[in-house]
């Protein structure tokens, strides 16, 4: 993404507090360019052997990106053996936002009607599971932010 920091710095003069950037894990330099200004990196995975497997380019770039990440469990059962057996593996590369999000009909529904979760569906259990996410980015940025703020 071109100028990516240029625009940013624009956003935030302009009084944007949060900028989320989706990316697909396969854009090579691009992805780097846009992981070099992150404050935080958040990579999800399924708790299978062959998201574990693939994840180690993505985490290559991101270590060469020096900003702060954490692994999100996605598509898991909490109470799964694998679910854990996953957490445990990528806790030794990087932190792991605590629970996870479970595999839910109601995640699949939302998207489909261009909703989020709790907009689609406010008593389905997985608004908890987001609620309980959102609760460990947001500590996540606000550390991200004082760090900066300590380093100037």
């Amino acid at each position: 993404m071109p100028n990516l920091a240029a625009q940013l710095e624009l956003l935030a003069h302009e009084g944007t507090d949060l900028v989320i950037i989706d990316t697909p894990p396969s854009l090579g330099e691009a992805l780097l360019d846009i992981l070099r200004v992150a404050d935080l990196i958040l990579i999800p995975l399924k708790p299978s052997g062959f998201d574990l497997l693939a994840v180690g380019p993505t985490l290559d770039l991101v270590d060469e990106s020096r900003a702060r990440h954490a692994f999100v469990m996605t598509d898991a059962n909490p109470r799964a053996k694998s679910t854990a057996s996953a957490r445990e593996e990528l806790a030794k590369h990087a932190p792991v936002a605590p629970g996870a999000l479970s595999t839910r009909d109601g995640y699949r529904s939302a998207v489909g009607h261009g909703k989020t979760l709790p907009e689609f569906d406010p008593k389905n259990p997985g608004v908890g599971e987001v609620a309980a996410l959102w609760s460990y980015v947001s500590t996540q940025l606000r550390k991200s932010a004082r760090l900066a703020t300590n380093n100037h």
